[in-house]
């Protein structure tokens, strides 16, 4: 995933997010590949390309809410009601699990 970025901050944008999507494929990514991945497309200005991104890292195990609340490249979302949505969900999972 660290390639992605690099090729991002080189503004390679086409080929960072070819790269990107040809690791969403694939199933072993754990919550903070994925959630990762979802910064990299925040961070592309792809904002409805990260939240199902960051939904998934969240399903396969990221619930980091402290994080979610004050990562700098999730600040564009905080305003969106599916962010929001999910969030609720993330802390009534955080109830429910202890």
């Amino acid at each position: 995933a660290k390639y992605i970025f690099i090729l991002g901050m080189a503004q390679e944008h086409e080929r960072a997010q070819a790269e990107a999507e040809i690791l969403l494929r694939q199933d072993s990514l754990d919550g903070v590949s994925l959630y990762n991945l979802a910064c990299f497309f925040m961070n592309e200005h792809l904002p409805d390309k990260a939240m199902p991104v960051l939904r998934k890292s969240i399903e396969h195990g990221f619930h980091d809410l402290e994080w979610f609340e004050r990562d700098p490249d999730l600040d564009l979302l905080r305003e969106r009601e599916d962010f929001k949505a999910l969030m609720r969900e993330v802390a009534d999972m955080m109830k429910t699990n202890g």
